[in-house]
């Protein structure tokens, strides 16, 4: 485990990064907001943006199922 974290501090010292380990360490919501300027971007309707992003909140916070529903971060988004 420790031999992997200073790996990845060597990649990243050379400018090298995991996109994987970058995409877990980026809260939920940033990746929300992310979807939704991208909705936004290909020139959605507000509606179709608002739709799909309120169905996708709903979903994590709902404790029917999802791996995530306890997440603090999940429960701070507002519904709207």
């Amino acid at each position: 485990m420790l031999a992997k974290v200073e790996h990845d501090i060597q990649l990243r010292k050379l400018g090298i990064r995991n996109t994987i380990t970058d995409a877990e360490e980026k809260p939920l919501e940033t990746h929300l907001e992310d979807y939704r300027g991208s909705l936004r971007d290909k020139g959605n309707s507000p509606l179709y943006v608002k739709t799909q992003v309120s169905r996708i909140k709903k979903i994590c916070t709902s404790s029917k199922g999802f791996p995530f529903h306890k997440s603090r971060q999940i429960h701070s988004w507002p519904i709207r």
